[in-house]
């Protein structure tokens, strides 16, 4: 990709779309139509405005905007577009104009929207809304053109918006339809003004003010009557026959009299006369600029040719010629939505081809000035279809593999017609790259064998040497293995995906480490642990090579996943730190990458317990539980949310946060996700003493069936061990402990054999328990002490804590061996201590440097990342320019994320918020 094409996808927001129209001084206010909706007691709350094309309703937005952020109230503009439909882009745009007046507001869910696996929209919209109703200051959202929006979950978020009816928030949507929301409710609570067509007609008194006043026009009040009589009060008709009469000669009766129709004719027919006054190159650079959806100087002069289109541009506005700011500096416009489907289909019909050179040279003009969204857009409404796969098969590759922007990516083929998609194999691949990303496995892979076919030789293909269709053959093969990883299938051939890995030359660096990456996941889930580390090693050494973050970052997550399964915790954490580091030098992904490692930080400190720390990064992992995406991060971070919650003495939140995951598991067809959770549930019943709650659970969830209903062929692969555990947790518990042992003792040998530590030791502790419970003391406290030795030199504790407070007196037993024996280790009587209190629910030791102390969990979920660090900086002495240049951000940011942490906080200024953190060991 090229330097402009990468910046064009850092920046794929058209930011004039969150610019408010700016309400011209010429046109009237006309501000009985709101007068009583600007007051800032009422309740009204939500004003719907409906007309057809031309009716003054993004005029009257914007003087409601004007007059709303002239008093204060924080205001946010959306114009939207067809592109808008697709719930992730309408997020993106939403969240994007929230931030405008609010900076920090929904900067998670804006990373995870970029974080680009297929998102749970619902959760997303949810959060929204949560955090639109914890705003205390009057906001007001503006949402123009609103018709066109149909998708049903956009419709919904619109919807339950407007019924949390959040008190600092007014809504203004304006449609040339009238849109599918739920209205009832608004109307008899009083909340809601509508304002129709009829509302938008001019009175004859406005139209006497707009002619005769604003547009400096001589009329008789009969003239204006004919006049207004003609166009119905349309507003948009009134102002053409305003330009027609500025610039005629004629009586405005012979005007009026040469149109006997209504509505687009009248338009079309105003149009004309208001042209075939303008001078030769005006009307010359109206028509070449007409098919533009905005327009700025350089763009104008690129296309029509104008060496001073800077200044025609002026001159049109202050003539009035329908030409609208999109934003203050004076840099984009756009022309009046009619005005310009006239120029359009005058230029069409007088210049066959103009049109589509223009939209040519539009696109050239946007490819290189990095707007790639709008050149493909240009393209496509030329019909150069061939142009566009063209530009997209240039770019998407580099967009999807190594800024791992599938939102932009899957845009772009939603509109590009199926036919001329399919005649690009490097398109049909990168579709099925970013589908595979988004849990379309079906799709992706269908895709896959298409650009497959058209690889083979003897079909009809673009011309591709042959080191190119290799390696497009290469990516294929390792697209299907994504698809498949991404959508839990885990029916794909271990052995076929190691001969594509052994296949794969050096030159190929991203695809070798993307494999990699597929082997070591598929190796996690087999619990083959030596060969998956071996497989993560390779990922991110091929990752390295090829600088791809996207490759590195998830390969540390699966290293670390597996170190923490075999009980090396210190690894682990090793790796969550690089990958860490990894994810912020890539800024445009740093919370989703993040979140990667922190849900490896969090497993590490889960298993030692730390769960003061764990809660400092619930804010980032919690945010999977928002992505339908691979299961393994999914697993993690329902199952930390879940411990802590349990750690803390809440069990109801812990059970309802796998609940809610098993929910996401049933909506995204994950039945392993499902039972993994049904079993994390279940044996957090049995860690708190609950054992009917957990036979329930067991029972409800269909755990005790010999083959689960829900998992199929190969997803039934080791998932009755797990099952094993449980029920000899729950024969113990019922003192059925023979039947325990009977169940304990291979699994013993067998995960002894394997190295794998973790369950080795909680399996251990389990035994011993057992053991115990037997009256064979000895053996209970020679197989505890096993575990210990094991888990002390990596401070791994979590295993044996879930066992539960049974283990106390055999501990008890050892501790007392303990402290006769001379020769036993500081490390093993400290790790065994701390235990003890664990186990007994005390205080297990002061908090780790860093870490926060479970009193302060509640509010401490509540703070983001970034308010987490501005607050240390607040304690190192910074101030808010000193604040601004370290974070790269401006000084009302950091004022604002400053008001925030006072609210959370409940104090009111920045000393008071250094002690509390400091009582929170944040600081």
């Amino acid at each position: 990709m090229t330097q402009n094409g990468s910046k064009g996808w850092r920046n794929r927001i058209i930011q004039t779309k969150l610019s408010a129209q700016i309400a011209d001084k010429r046109l009237l206010p006309r501000e009985h139509l709101y007068q009583g909706f600007l007051k800032p007691m009422t309740p009204l709350s939500l004003m719907i405005i409906v007309a057809a094309a031309g009716s003054g309703k993004s005029t009257v937005m914007a003087h409601v905007h004007q007059q709303l952020a002239e008093s204060g109230t924080r205001t946010s503009w959306l114009t939207l577009d067809a592109e808008d439909n697709e719930p992730s882009v309408f997020a993106t745009y939403l969240i994007s104009t929230l931030q405008r007046s609010t900076p920090g507001i929904g900067e998670r869910e804006a990373e995870l929207l970029r974080g680009n696996m297929a998102r749970d929209m619902r959760g997303i919209f949810a959060s929204i809304i949560g955090e639109l109703s914890e705003i205390a200051e009057p906001t007001a959202l503006f949402l123009d053109d609103f018709h066109h929006i149909s998708h049903p979950a956009i419709i919904e978020f619109i919807d339950r918006l407007a019924a949390s009816h959040p008190s600092s928030l007014k809504l203004v949507i304006a449609s040339r339809e009238q849109p599918p929301l739920s209205l009832s409710k608004r109307r008899l609570d009083g909340s809601l003004v509508e304002l129709g067509q009829n509302a938008l007609r001019f009175s004859h008194a406005e139209a006497f003010e707009l002619l005769n006043t604003a547009n400096a026009l001589d009329l008789s009040s009969s003239e204006i009557a004919e006049i207004n009589a003609t166009t119905e009060g349309w507003a948009t008709g009134l102002q053409l026959a305003a330009l027609a009469l500025t610039r005629s000669r004629g009586s405005p009766r012979d005007l009026i009299h040469g149109f006997s129709g209504k509505d687009r004719d009248l338009a079309a027919y105003l149009v004309e006369r208001v042209l075939r006054l303008q001078p030769e190159a005006t009307k010359k650079f109206l028509l070449r600029t007409a098919p533009l959806t905005r327009m700025s100087p350089e763009l104008c002069r690129e296309v029509s040719g104008h060496p001073q289109s800077g200044e025609m541009m002026a001159l049109l506005e202050r003539s009035s010629m329908f030409i609208i700011p999109l934003d203050r500096e004076g840099r984009w416009f756009r022309y009046h939505h009619l005005f310009a489907d006239f120029l359009v289909a005058l230029l069409k019909r007088d210049e066959p081809g103009a049109f589509e050179a223009i939209c040519a040279k539009a696109a050239d003009w946007c490819e290189r000035n990095g707007h790639l969204t709008e050149a493909i857009q240009y393209l496509l409404q030329a019909g150069s279809f061939s142009e566009a796969a063209r530009l997209i098969a240039t770019h998407a590759p580099r967009v999807a593999q190594h800024y791992g922007d599938h939102q932009t990516v899957l845009s772009w083929m939603r509109s590009l017609p199926p036919a001329f998609a399919q005649e690009h194999p490097v398109i049909a691949l990168i579709h099925a790259w970013s589908l595979a990303f988004s849990r379309g496995t079906d799709q992706s892979i269908a895709l896959v064998e298409e650009a497959e076919t058209l690889l083979r030789p003897r079909q009809s293909v673009a011309k591709l040497d042959g080191r190119t269709k290799e390696q497009l053959l290469w990516t294929a093969e390792v697209t299907k293995a994504i698809a498949k990883v991404c959508g839990d299938r885990l029916d794909f051939s271990a052995a076929a995906v190691r001969a594509t890995r052994a296949a794969l030359p050096d030159e190929e660096p991203f695809l070798i480490a993307s494999i990699s990456n597929c082997l070591a996941y598929s190796y996690l889930t087999d619990l083959m642990f030596d060969k998956a580390q071996q497989a993560a090693t390779d990922a991110y050494l091929y990752g390295c090579k090829a600088e791809a973050v996207y490759a590195t970052v998830w390969a540390d997550f699966l290293a670390g996943c597996i170190a923490a399964e075999q009980g090396r915790l210190c690894a682990a954490e090793e790796l969550a730190k690089r990958a860490k580091t990894g994810a912020q030098s890539h800024i445009d992904q740093e919370t989703y990458f993040g979140a990667l490692a922190a849900l490896v930080d969090a497993e590490v400190n889960v298993q030692r317990c730390h769960f003061g720390r764990v809660a400092d990064s619930l804010h980032v992992t919690s945010g999977f539980t928002n992505l339908f995406g691979p299961l393994e991060p999914l697993l993690r971070a329902y199952r930390n949310e879940a411990r802590m919650r349990a750690f803390a003495g809440d069990l109801q939140r812990a059970r309802k946060t796998l609940q809610d995951g098993r929910e996401i598991a049933i909506a995204t067809d994950q039945p392993r996700l499902f039972v993994a959770l049904a079993t994390e549930e279940t044996g957090l019943q049995i860690t708190a003493g609950d054992l009917d709650g957990a036979i329930e659970t067991v029972i409800r969830t269909n755990l005790n069936s010999r083959e689960h209903p829900l998992l199929k062929g190969d997803q039934r692969r080791n998932w009755r061990e797990p099952i094993k555990i449980l029920e000899a947790r729950i024969a113990v518990a019922e003192g059925r402990v023979e039947h325990a042992l009977s169940i304990l003792t291979p699994l013993t040998m067998a995960l002894t054999a394997e190295g794998r530590g973790n369950r080795l030791c909680l399996v251990r502790g389990v035994r011993a328990l057992a053991f115990w419970r037997a009256g064979r003391r000895a053996d209970a406290a020679r197989e505890l002490d096993k575990a210990l030795s094991a888990a002390a030199p990596e401070g791994l504790a979590y295993p044996l804590v879930s066992v539960g407070a049974g283990l106390i007196p055999i501990l008890d037993e050892i501790l007392a061996n303990r402290s006769q024996a001379a020769s036993v280790g500081q490390l093993s009587l400290d790790f065994e201590n701390r235990l003890r209190r664990l186990l007994t629910g005390e205080t297990a030791a002061p908090a780790p440097e860093g870490a926060v102390s479970l009193g302060a969990l509640d509010t401490l979920e509540n703070l983001t990342s970034r308010e987490i660090e501005i607050l240390r900086h607040v304690g190192a002495g910074h101030d808010n320019r000193q604040l601004a240049k370290i974070l790269l951000v401006s000084e009302p940011t950091v004022k604002w994320h400053l008001h925030n942490i006072y609210s959370k906080f409940g104090v009111r200024n920045r000393t008071a918020a250094v002690a509390k953190a400091k009582a929170m060991a944040l600081i």
